[in-house]
């Protein structure tokens, strides 16, 4: 389970480290391509924001991360 779980780690966080030169084969060209990947990072970033804000705000920590696990959840299948 451990191995799995540093594996699953390096994956997550390598990929977008390759992405805009993964988009750059795929013919886009490099401003595009660094268009491309960094959007939906952004977009996590400000959902984060938003979300520790209400979680604190409310005080229902536990309720954000259902809702927000639940989301991913659905994103992944």
């Amino acid at each position: 389970m451990t191995v799995m779980m540093y594996f699953s780690y390096n994956v997550v966080f390598s990929f977008p480290v390759f992405l805009s030169t993964i988009l750059t084969q795929m013919s886009f060209s490099r401003i595009n391509s660094q268009g491309l990947s960094t959007s939906p990072y952004f977009i996590s970033f400000l959902t984060a924001i938003v979300t520790t804000f209400i979680a604190d705000r409310y005080s229902q920590r536990s309720i954000v991360i259902m809702v927000l696990s639940t989301i991913g959840a659905i994103g992944y299948i």
